[in-house]
Formats: structure tokens, C-alpha cells, sequence
């Protein structure tokens, strides 16, 4: 390769010399002669450019041109573009300006000086990407101080070597009480007890992202003390790093979270008197179960010496084992629908003695209204369930008496078959009018035919008076007992011209259950129909079809046994509450109101419904469901 040599003699050579360094210049560099007209410079041809003259302006073939001519308008849009290259060549002064060129759309630095009358030099550099950077940081400056100065935010700036206030925006002349001026003329020690070490510290936490917010408290012009949160963030102004401040007044917010807090404190008390106050054991648990609180009644109904031995344990641990798919349907409606209420189950205590418990349930949500924990209200119904025995026994004696009449019809028939039977015999036996022993064998069997029914009646009866405390529960041929219930009604129904008709879909329709309970159930709602009947009977102005229809057949995998009758019916705001204990619709003194009660809550001891459709003065039908025993 060979080296240039610049020499003295290539300096002054043409631009285009290989030897001439300008013809390798990054800088741009044209050399012009002066026109002058009218004795002032108006215009100049360009004598020669290099090769960074045409990459910096993208203009070709400008030797032997007039600038005017080049870019047209320029003596119009930058007429201080002719006007430095006029004073370069008049004064022999070099000039250095900057200068956007609208026709180029670019900005340059440029420096023009006369190297002999009537021409110039000038050399120039683009520097639009500078300026570009320059007009932005103006630009991101002036948001900065238009932000900065106009936003609602008390906002200062500090020294953080010293603690000088540097500036303070509109909000915070506002808030503490003191000018802008006076604030640049305070430190932040005097607003609050900060020191200059603090002050330090803070802007090194700010700087590293340790921490960027802390609560202080500050002092106003007026003398008032509030309490302030401080976001602060490290930031640079012309090198120098400076503490940004944006200060939020909490001093409400405080005086609301204590008032809160008192409140809170308050409820709490009140909350704890009432589940001290509470007969019954009030306990939370979390949506998995685990027990967080039991009310002090929980020691006695759980069986436990402290409430410590059952917190953190999962609430199925004091239920009965065969009851845990009843508290998993507990827990599940609740959560769905956030209450359930007066679910029966059975519980154990620590001694594993169990007992009869009724649970409502209710769902607690936290402050976002999420689901966060299960509030139980659990009752001890050993005792009512006992009563509910005992009245139950009450119920059937007093239905019992009310079969009474009934009872001697069914009783009487046979007795009198039996009697007539055997005159028939004393008169054929004493006239000697015996045809054969076969006379004597149908005679006979009718008459066992008779007692057979009898001694069936007599056994019903008893079985249906008789006390069912320690009774397990079996299958039950559903069929079956309502048969052994019609024997015992059926007479009543014929002495009222009643039709009393049973249709079973199927013979063998079994489920699981105490058959005296569930016959005395089918007997309530009998006679419920009877009195029905008997009452619309006494406000029909003519005779209608007096009838009671039971049926039993299997529906969608359960077992269903409807009794339906024409009687009076049920008024629609009385079905609502027929089924409540104590409540009926009969005369005084006619009905205890307990009846319907007492059957629904055996039916629920099965696992089953009840539900009742009614019409007045067209009939009711009472429909049970209960679940197949296979």
C-alpha cells in the first residue's frame, strides 16, 4: 500500500488531488466565489466540494452552481445563511454558526472564513441526530417540570447530602402553608425530625430498591402535625443524583384504620359475650374443616376438659362415622349457597357416646368477599328427640282411641259370622239334617276363617300402640303395611261410604325403616283424608264421589306412595305451613296440629320426602318418596 504524503504543495491542490487530505475530511466542505450585485453578496458558485459535502447533504453536481440555484428558496428561508458567508468574506472574520436548512430538512454546524477576496470556505457537520437528542431532553425537561409543578401530588425535591429542599410543587406550597420561595429556603429537617444521616440512608434504600416508601410525620406552617407516606426514588438533574419526593397525607386514613380498629376490637367483644351468652356450641372452621373456635358450651356437649384438645382437629372427627356424607353435604351447601339450616346428624363425644345434633351453617367471607371459613351453630336434640318419642307414642294411642269405633266394626263382623255360623250348625246338627262331613268342613273353616281375622286385628292393634324405643330399624314391605293399615280403617271408610282402594304398580316394594312408625304415618294421612271428605261433605249442597286412592309404584329410581283424596283441600297460604307442628286447619278441639309434623319427621328418619298438592273443594294428594332397600 502506498502511504500519502501531505505536503505543503498538496494542501493547495485541487480537492480531487489523491494527496489533498480534505478529499478524505469527514467534515463537509465546499469552496465558492462571492456574487455580488448592487455592491452586496447575494449569491456564490460553488468552485469545489469533496465527498463528505455530497453524503452529508445528498446533493450531486454542484461545482459550477449557484447556491440559490442548488436549493432554491434559501436566501428566503435562512436568508443568516447568506448573511455569514457576507461578513466571512467583508471582514475576513471566520463565522461558526448553527443552522437548520429547511430545504434539507437538516440541521448543521457550520464554519465559513474568506481565504482571499471574493471567495470562502466553509465546513460543516450534520448534526440533526444531536439536535434531536437536545429537543427531546428540552422536551422530556419541560413534561418533567409541567408535571412536576401542575400535579395534585405534593411533590419536593432534596439534596440528599444536606437535606435542602431544591424545589417544591404547587400541592406542596398548598399543604404545608409555605411558599414555593420559602420552601426552597427550608430543609426537610425543619418540616420534620428527620437528619441529614437519615435523609442518607433513605436515599441509599431509595437508590438500591431496598425500600421506597416510609411514614413520617410532618409539620405545616400553622403548627399542625399529620402524618405523612413518603414515595421516594433516586434521580439525576444535570449529574447531580437528587431525592424525589411524592408525599400522600394519611393522617385520615390512620384516624379511620384506629377508629376501625377500636371498632373492630368492640365487635369483637360483643361477639364473644354472644357465643358466651350462646346455649348453644358456636364453632368456625376453615373451608377444609379444621376447627379454629369452639364457644365454651363445647366443652359439654364434645365431652372435653379443654378447648385446646379440639382446635386444629377436623370437625368429621366428633362426627358418627355413618354421618360423614351428611357433613359433606353440610359443607357443600353452604359454600354453594351460604347458609343451610336445622340439619340433623349424629355426633360422638370424646367417650364416643352418641348423640342427636341439629347444625346450621353459614359461610364467612373476608374483606374481598371471598369464601374464607365455615361459622356452625350446633344443638343437642337428644333430649327433644326423646320428647318427639314420647309424643309420638302420645299421638298413636290418641289415634288409637280414634280407631275405637272402627275397631268394634271390624271386631263385630267376624264375631257375628262366627255366631251365625254356629247356629246354622245347632239347628242342622239337632234336626239331624247333616248332608255330609264335607258341610261341617266349610262350616268350621269359615268360622277359623273369622278368628284368624280377629286375632289379626287384635295384633295390629297392639303393634301399633306399643312403644317402639328400641326398635331397629329393617326392611319394610311397603305393600304389606299399608295393608295391615287399611284392615284397620277399612270399615270406618265403608261405614261413611267412603271408597278406600289401594293399587300397587308392584308387589315387592321394599325399603329401609320402622315399620310401626311408617304404618302410622299411612294411618295419619288416611285419616286426615277421611276428615277431609267428611268435611267437604258437611258444605256440598249434593252428593259427590267420596274416595281415597293409595298407590305404590317405583319413579326415576325411588319409591313412591301417593294417597289422594276428593276432600276439602288445602287453601294455598295454608300448604305452606301445614307440615309445622301445631298448626292446623281443622276446628278446634278436632285436630292437635301434629300429626302431618310427627310423619314428615319419620319419612326424613328414611331418607325421604314429603310433598303435598292441593286444591280446595277438589282434593289434596300427599306424595312420599323414599329410597329402594335392596
Amino acid at each position: 500500500m502506498q502511504e500519502l504524503q501531505y505536503t505543503p504543495a498538496a494542501i493547495i491542490a485541487p480537492v480531487t488531488h489523491p494527496l489533498n487530505p480534505i478529499a478524505y475530511m469527514r467534515l463537509g466542505y465546499v469552496h465558492s466565489r462571492i456574487i455580488i450585485e448592487e455592491g452586496r453578496p447575494v449569491d456564490f458558485i460553488h468552485l469545489e466540494v469533496n465527498a463528505s459535502y455530497e453524503r452529508l447533504t445528498g446533493l450531486k453536481n454542484v461545482v459550477g452552481r449557484r447556491m440559490t440555484e442548488v436549493l432554491p428558496g434559501i436566501a428566503d428561508s435562512n436568508p443568516e445563511f447568506i448573511e455569514a458567508h457576507r461578513k466571512a468574506v467583508e471582514t475576513g472574520i471566520a463565522q461558526q454558526f448553527e443552522v437548520y436548512l429547511r430545504v434539507l430538512a437538516k440541521w448543521f454546524d457550520i464554519t465559513v472564513y474568506s481565504p482571499q477576496k471574493g471567495e470562502s470556505v466553509a465546513m460543516f457537520d450534520d448534526i440533526t441526530l444531536r439536535k434531536q437528542h437536545e429537543e427531546a431532553i428540552v422536551e422530556s425537561e419541560e413534561r418533567f417540570r409541567l408535571l412536576f409543578e401542575n400535579h395534585s401530588a405534593v411533590m419536593i425535591i432534596l439534596d440528599p447530602e444536606t437535606g435542602d429542599i431544591l424545589n417544591a410543587n404547587h400541592a406542596a406550597a398548598r399543604f404545608y402553608g409555605w411558599s414555593i420561595d420559602e420552601l426552597r429556603q427550608m430543609r426537610i429537617q425543619q418540616i420534620t425530625n428527620v437528619t441529614p444521616e437519615a435523609v442518607k440512608n433513605n436515599m441509599e434504600y431509595a437508590r438500591t430498591s431496598q425500600q421506597n416508601q416510609f411514614l413520617f410525620r410532618h409539620r405545616r406552617a400553622d403548627g399542625s402535625i399529620c402524618d405523612v407516606e413518603v414515595f421516594s426514588n433516586s434521580i439525576t438533574i444535570e449529574g447531580q443524583e437528587y431525592l424525589y419526593a411524592i408525599i400522600h397525607d394519611i393522617t385520615r386514613r390512620l384516624n379511620t384504620e384506629d377508629a376501625q380498629r377500636k371498632s373492630e376490637k368492640q365487635l369483637e367483644k360483643k361477639y364473644q359475650t354472644l357465643i358466651a351468652a350462646s346455649p348453644d356450641t358456636i364453632i368456625t372452621t376453615d373451608l377444609e374443616g379444621i376447627i379454629s373456635s369452639v364457644s365454651a358450651v363445647g366443652l359439654e356437649i364434645f365431652g372435653i376438659n379443654n378447648i385446646s384438645e379440639i382446635i386444629g382437629l377436623p370437625f368429621s372427627t366428633i362426627v358418627y362415622p355413618d354421618n360423614i356424607a351428611i357433613l359433606h353435604e353440610i359443607f357443600d351447601i353452604t359454600l354453594r349457597e351460604g347458609l343451610i339450616q336445622n340439619r340433623e346428624i349424629l355426633l360422638q363425644q370424646k367417650n364416643h357416646t352418641v348423640y342427636s345434633a341439629e347444625i346450621s351453617a353459614a359461610l364467612i367471607l373476608d374483606y374481598i368477599g371471598k369464601p374464607s371459613s365455615y361459622m356452625m351453630i350446633i344443638r343437642n336434640i337428644s333430649q327433644r328427640k326423646l320428647i318427639e318419642s314420647e309424643l309420638f307414642h302420645a299421638k298413636r294411642l290418641i289415634s288409637l282411641g280414634e280407631m275405637a269405633s272402627g275397631i268394634a266394626h271390624e271386631i263385630y263382623q267376624p264375631i257375628n259370622n262366627i255366631g251365625l255360623v254356629l247356629d246354622k250348625m245347632l239347628m242342622k246338627a239337632s234336626n239331624s239334617n247333616w248332608s255330609s262331613i264335607e258341610d261341617i268342613k266349610i262350616m268350621s273353616d269359615k268360622i277359623f276363617e273369622n278368628i284368624i281375622r280377629v286375632q289379626t286385628i287384635i295384633d295390629n292393634i297392639r303393634s301399633f300402640s306399643s312403644s317402639d324405643n328400641n326398635y331397629i330399624s329393617s326392611v319394610i314391605n311397603i305393600n304389606k303395611s299399608i295393608r295391615n293399615v287399611l284392615m284397620m280403617v277399612s270399615e270406618q271408610c265403608k261405614h261413611r261410604s267412603i271408597t278406600l282402594d289401594f293399587k300397587p304398580d308392584e308387589e315387592q316394594v321394599t325399603a329401609a325403616g320402622n315399620v310401626y312408625k311408617f304404618e302410622q304415618v299411612i294411618h295419619n294421612l288416611i285419616r286426615n283424608s277421611i276428615d277431609a271428605l267428611e268435611e267437604r261433605k258437611q258444605l256440598s249442597q249434593s252428593a259427590y264421589d267420596m274416595t281415597i286412592l293409595i298407590r305404590s309404584f317405583y319413579d326415576n329410581g325411588f319409591i313412591t306412595v301417593s294417597v289422594e283424596d276428593t276432600g276439602i283441600g288445602i287453601s294455598e297460604q295454608n300448604i305452606e305451613y301445614i307440615m309445622h307442628p301445631f298448626y292446623t286447619t281443622k276446628d278446634s278441639g278436632k285436630g292437635s296440629g301434629l300429626g302431618l309434623s310427627i310423619s314428615y319427621g319419620i319419612i326424613q328418619e328414611m331418607n325421604g320426602d314429603i310433598k303435598i298438592t292441593s286444591t280446595p273443594m277438589i282434593g289434596t294428594c300427599v306424595v312420599i318418596t323414599l329410597p329402594i332397600k335392596h
